[in-house]
């Protein structure tokens, strides 16, 4: 097998930017060093059937991996929905917002790269080390940019401009076992029509699984034990999921729905001082919760729902719903 071409590439690493932990292949300040990098799968003319419009940050352009540090703008992650996790040593960027945003992509095992990411969709990155610039479209030609992903031996290292992690990501915008405002009570929640928003769950008696099914245009969530830690689960508008049902438990298994907070204080995106030094952003102040209900099964009987249940004709007819939905969506 023949050895990889490399490229030259300028590294560039000011504390500033990256802080003192993070590798050096930033490319956007004064140069430092040198580095070399397996020669990019992309020529020029791949990034640019890519992003075509030259929205985003990338090579090609003359304040990519410049001396010059490029004059960079800075959005806020949590505001934009977007958040990572990791799952067998491979980090997963998720867009949850309704804005286009792209990943440029970068380390001493893969070529550069750049893929666009849609609104509600995931992104899975190769099982290396590699950084991850997650930005948004230029504004006034400058680039923008969400935060960076460092994976390092199959682990998330901390950034100096950090992505949300799920966990993070789904504090912010549901309810969830380690929400500031858990044991806070069903009078400091809002309560959301299941029906209107076309939710509903599906069980038949002694089964071993539970299907809830959203045939609605919002994000829910269902909270949940995955054996004997709680867990929570997106339900995606259009979709829809099972759960295993153990028809021998004599305790109740709970299923419970939540919906996307209501409200909440804005946050701060990542700065620059007057010294020139980037920090880090924060989250803003988590909306009211609000809550859809609950079903709970004992023994393979449900023994207390507050959501509608679908027969089996309906079921065919929400499944179909869902697929055309799918379509739509594709």
């Amino acid at each position: 097998m023949s050895t990889p071409a490399t490229q030259r590439a300028t590294v560039h690493r000011p504390v500033s930017w990256i802080g003192r932990t993070e590798p050096a292949v930033d490319v956007v300040a004064p140069a430092t060093a040198e580095l070399d990098l397996p020669q990019s799968s992309c020529a020029p003319a791949d990034f640019e059937d890519i992003d075509p419009g030259g929205r985003y940050w990338r090579p090609g352009h003359a304040d990519f991996g410049s001396r010059r540090t490029p004059d960079f703008t800075f959005g806020d992650p949590h505001a934009a929905g977007i958040f990572h996790s990791v799952d067998d040593g491979a980090a997963t960027i998720h867009n949850r917002g309704d804005e286009v945003v792209a990943l440029l992509t970068l380390g001493t095992e893969v070529p550069l790269g750049l893929e666009i990411l849609a609104p509600g969709t995931s992104a899975q990155l190769p099982a290396v080390d590699l950084l991850c610039y997650v930005q948004g479209a230029r504004v006034h030609g400058s680039p923008r940019v969400f935060g960076v992903v460092w994976m390092s031996d199959g682990r998330s290292m901390p950034s100096t401009l950090p992505v949300p992690t799920r966990r993070e990501f789904l504090d912010q915008h549901y309810l969830t076992p380690w929400s500031a405002d858990w044991n806070g009570g069903y009078t400091h929640q809002d309560h959301r029509d299941a029906d209107a928003d076309g939710l509903s769950f599906q069980y038949r008696t002694g089964g071993s699984s539970i299907t809830m099914r959203n045939t609605g245009t919002e994000w829910m969530a269902v909270l949940h034990k995955d054996g004997h830690t709680r867990s929570v689960t997106e339900l995606a508008p259009g979709s829809q999921v099972s759960f295993p049902v153990s028809v021998t438990a004599n305790t109740g298994q709970v299923f419970s729905v939540v919906g996307r907070r209501e409200g909440g204080s804005p946050g701060r995106a990542p700065y620059r001082s007057a010294s020139g030094t980037i920090h880090p952003g924060w989250p803003g102040r988590p909306g009211t919760a609000t809550h859809y209900g609950s079903v709970v099964i004992m023994l393979g009987t449900v023994v207390y729902s507050a959501l509608p249940k679908r027969n089996l004709y309906l079921a065919w007819s929400d499944r179909r719903r869902l697929r055309v939905g799918c379509r739509r969506r594709a």
